[in-house]
């Protein structure tokens, strides 16, 4: 499975290491890349089905981000 989540408040590649690291994290995540759109950051998760989409949400707002 793959989601896509649009990720406020990612201003450096620093911001991008982090969340693809608490992403990773995660049992079940096989694949994080971010995506640099214009301003926007776009999130791409590869998982299984064992992981809930509101696990990813969880951990980008633990790291100081907000999903839109």
């Amino acid at each position: 499975m793959e989601s896509e989540i649009e990720v406020n408040g990612m201003h450096c590649s620093s911001c991008e290491a982090l969340l693809k690291e608490g992403l990773m994290e995660l049992e079940g995540v096989n694949k994080v890349e971010i995506v640099k759109k214009d301003a926007r950051h776009i999130v791409r998760v590869s998982y299984d089905d064992t992981v809930h989409i509101g696990d990813f949400e969880e951990v980008i707002r633990k790291n100081g981000f907000e999903p839109y």
